[in-house]
């Protein structure tokens, strides 16, 4: 399209008036940065999850969209896919009864992989604009996008596996999952009260290094407990992400890949649940925001819902570092008593900085 404006430069499109919204799905680490800009330039936003590369960066976006009112929509797929949406249908209508367990497993294809020698920038990459916030490094190919053939079955992008611009799968993909669980659980605008964790890391020093495997324990105030745990590396594992909801009268668990949704018993299959009883439009999530822009109501995921499903990710990242349990308090959004973890709820030195200057 000849007419089609088009900018290297985000902010070229922020001062446009004619411009009503944004949509952000760029690399991790300019999520914040680009969603707190367009707040302040009167856009409304759609945003990539993850919310931020740290607790406190989500709880300033999530506190600046409140503020301005804006739109904002938290930028992922399974609230609109319909066998999920009838997962969590199922399980907010007390059709299994009351929720006791969730289990939920998110792929990890992180791998290790050390510093790479440096390259030349491609003359079509604006690299110092891609980093952006990010600390000045040189450029190397697996830094920003890896071959899909450099590493059998990694097929992310190589900003994925370095924790400057991303926390890897536990964060990124295990968003996705672990939106369901909040959504299920009734408890998208809180969080649990405790997690633990074990993880596998790789050296930090490394071009890759964000956390390789993981297997997390929370407990929710309501008492409902969650394991959180990812699929493995190996290119030969089948796609396992699901979440599993176990009740006192049944269970319900939708799988991803392709979707299907099991149930026992299996008459839950067929259960019809009301509207008035699950009042959630079922609809695309692009459609959802586009809707929200018209009529002003709120996304069924905005920046305050994509800020605490995000939360539980990020503090499964934390409880794997320390190696020790750990008691959240989702009202302060700290940990209780321990000073070492609650240094992790922000960005600690040598990650970016989380404004735009």
């Amino acid at each position: 399209m000849q007419d089609c404006f088009r900018t290297t430069d985000f902010r070229e499109l922020l001062d446009r008036p004619d411009v009503d919204a944004v949509m952000i799905t760029t690399p991790d680490h300019w999520h914040v940065p680009i969603a707190l800009a367009s707040i302040r330039a009167g856009k409304d936003v759609a945003c990539e999850k993850p919310i931020g590369l740290c607790v406190q960066h989500g709880r300033i976006l999530a506190d600046a969209a409140a503020a301005a009112g804006c739109v904002f929509r938290t930028d992922s797929e399974f609230r609109s896919i319909p066998l999920w949406y009838k997962a969590v249908s199922l399980v907010r209508t007390g059709k299994i009864g009351q929720l006791k367990t969730i289990r939920t497993v998110a792929p990890c294809w992180n791998q290790p992989l050390p510093m790479q020698p440096t390259m030349p920038v491609p003359p079509e990459l604006d690299y110092e604009m891609w980093l952006g916030p990010a600390p000045l490094a040189p450029y190397t190919e697996q830094r920003v996008h890896a071959p899909k053939s450099y590493v059998a079955g990694y097929d992310r992008p190589g900003w994925y596996g370095n924790r400057t611009y991303c926390d890897g799968g536990i964060v990124n993909w295990g968003y996705h999952p672990l939106d369901i669980v909040q959504w299920g659980n009734d408890s998208e605008l809180t969080g649990p009260v405790e997690v633990e964790g074990t993880g596998e890391f790789p050296p930090l020093d490394g071009l890759w290094n964000v956390i390789l495997g993981f297997d997390v324990r929370y407990r929710y105030a309501n008492g409902v407990e969650l394991v959180y745990k990812n699929t493995g590396r190996d290119a030969s594992t089948p796609n396992q992400v699901h979440v599993r909801f176990e009740g006192t009268e049944g269970w319900v668990c939708c799988w991803y890949g392709p979707d299907r949704l099991e149930a026992e018993p299996e008459s839950l299959l067929s259960a019809e649940v009301k509207p008035e009883d699950f009042p959630f439009p079922l609809e695309n999530e692009r459609r959802n925001f586009l809707n929200c822009i018209k009529t002003r109501a709120r996304t069924l995921a905005d920046a305050e819902v994509g800020h605490r499903s995000t939360t539980v990710a990020q503090i499964a990242y934390i409880a794997c570092q320390v190696g020790r349990p750990l008691k959240w308090d989702p009202d302060a959004e700290r940990f209780q008593n321990d000073d070492e973890a609650n240094q992790l709820l922000t960005l600690p030195p040598g990650r970016p900085p989380w404004s735009v200057t």
